[in-house]
C-alpha cells in the first residue's frame, strides 16, 4: 500500500529540486561566460582545457530562455505525474478503507466501471506512460459487485485518460473519485495568499486558477510548437515551482481529509 500522499509529494519535491539545480547552473554559467576571459591564466590553459574555455566564452548566442522552456515542460510532466499518483493512491486507500462495496458512493462505483472500460479499450492502442495489466483489471472488476465485503478498485483506471492539468480538467479528474474541489479551500491557505500577495480567500482562489491555466497554456505552446514566443526567465520558473509546491501540498491535505471521511 503506498504511503499516501507522502511518497508522491517527496518524488515531486525531488523533481523540483533537480529543476532548481539546473536553473542555478544556467544562471551561474550565463553570468560567468562574459567574465571568464579575464579570470583565466591563459599560459596555464593548454590543449583541451584552452579549447573548452574558448568554446565556452564563444557561446554568445546561447539563450537561457530556450533551456528554461524545456525545464517548464519537465515541471509540467512531474506535476501531471503527481496529480495522477495522488488520484491513484487515493483510490487505493478508499479500496482498502471502505468495508464493503455497497458503502462506496454510487458515483464512484459508476466511475470505476466506466473508467475501467476506457482502460480496456487501450488494449488495441496502448498508452506509453501507463502500464495496464488487463488480467488484473479483469480480476478486480469481478470483485466489485453488490454485497461484496472484499473488493479491489482499479486505481490506475481513473487516470488513464488524463490530459494537461488545467483547472477545469483537474476538477473533472477529482470528481471521478467523488472529490469536489472547492477552490476557496485552497484560497484560504495562508501560504497561498502569501505567495500571491493576497489577503482575501476568493481573490486568492481566482488567482490560483489563473496561474494554473497560464502554466498549462505555456506548457502546451512549448510542447506542441517549440514556441520561442514564450519568454521565460529563471525567476519565472522559480515562481512556477514555488506555486506548484504550495498548491500540491495543500491539495493533498484536502484529498486525505476526503478519503478519511469514507468508511
Amino acid at each position: 500500500m503506498p504511503n499516501f500522499p507522502d511518497d508522491g509529494l517527496r518524488e515531486f519535491a525531488a523533481s523540483l529540486e533537480d529543476v532548481r539545480s539546473s536553473i542555478a547552473f544556467v544562471r551561474a554559467a550565463t553570468r560567468l561566460r562574459p567574465r571568464l576571459g579575464r579570470l583565466i591564466v591563459w599560459d596555464a590553459a593548454v590543449g583541451d582545457a584552452q579549447t573548452l574555455v574558448t568554446d565556452f566564452i564563444g557561446q554568445r548566442l546561447a539563450d537561457p530562455a530556450t533551456l528554461y522552456r524545456g525545464l517548464l515542460v519537465i515541471i509540467s510532466g512531474a506535476f501531471e505525474q503527481l496529480v495522477s499518483r495522488l488520484v491513484r493512491d487515493a483510490v487505493a486507500q478508499i479500496s482498502a478503507r471502505v468495508g464493503s462495496y455497497d458503502a462506496l458512493p454510487d458515483a464512484l462505483k459508476d466511475q470505476h466501471i466506466y473508467r475501467t472500460g476506457q482502460a480496456f479499450l487501450t488494449i488495441k492502442h496502448p498508452v506509453d506512460h501507463i502500464s495496464i495489466d488487463y488480467g488484473i483489471f479483469s480480476k478486480n472488476i469481478g470483485t466489485c459487485q453488490p454485497g461484496a465485503k472484499q473488493f479491489t478498485l482499479n486505481a490506475e483506471a481513473f487516470t488513464t485518460t488524463m490530459k494537461s492539468v488545467t483547472p477545469t480538467h483537474l476538477g473533472d479528474v477529482l470528481k471521478r473519485i467523488g472529490f469536489d474541489l472547492k477552490w476557496d479551500d485552497l484560497g484560504r491557505v495562508t501560504a497561498m495568499q502569501r505567495h500571491f500577495g493576497k489577503t482575501r480567500t476568493r481573490e486568492t482562489a481566482d488567482q490560483i486558477q489563473t496561474e494554473l491555466a497560464s502554466f498549462a497554456r505555456q506548457r502546451n505552446r512549448i510542447a506542441h510548437t517549440g514556441s520561442s514566443g514564450v519568454a521565460l526567465s529563471d525567476g519565472d520558473l522559480e515562481n512556477v515551482a514555488n506555486f506548484l509546491q504550495i498548491f500540491v501540498s495543500n491539495l493533498a491535505v484536502l484529498l486525505v481529509d476526503y478519503v478519511r471521511k469514507l468508511k
